[in-house]
């Protein structure tokens, strides 16, 4: 399976969500969503970046459009799933479209976590 970079600034939810997406077969690491996250690619490499939309100060948006100005390929191309807890406005989804980010809501159940993350990667 692949291996997932999950970021998230809710310890509770994180933890959840790692462990869950481990059960399915996903090798996954949990971190608090910053701006070093993107520092964590040069430790590791991933196949998949999940993030939040709009929470706390370095929101999934930031995370993406730094993403996708970097150098490295992996980076530029890498699949990136951002989630939100309500749908995003017509900029938001234009974004998304731009920089090839797929979205959910956060609050789906779990097999459409591991539907959408397996569509996801398929298509990478």
């Amino acid at each position: 399976m692949a291996k997932i970079l999950y970021c998230d600034d809710n310890h509770t939810w994180r933890e959840t969500m790692t462990q869950y997406l481990s059960f399915y077969g996903h090798e996954v690491k949990g971190i608090a969503q910053g701006p070093d996250v993107t520092q964590e690619f040069h430790r590791e490499k991933y196949d998949m970046v999940i993030c939040n939309a709009r929470e706390g100060a370095f929101d999934g948006f930031s995370l993406c459009h730094q993403m996708r100005r970097r150098q490295e390929e992996s980076l530029k191309d890498m699949p990136v799933l951002m989630i939100g807890v309500e749908p995003l406005d017509h900029d938001e989804y234009r974004f998304l479209r731009k920089h090839q980010v797929y979205f959910m809501t956060k609050y789906t159940g779990p097999e459409e976590w591991f539907e959408k993350i397996n569509n996801i990667l398929s298509h990478s």
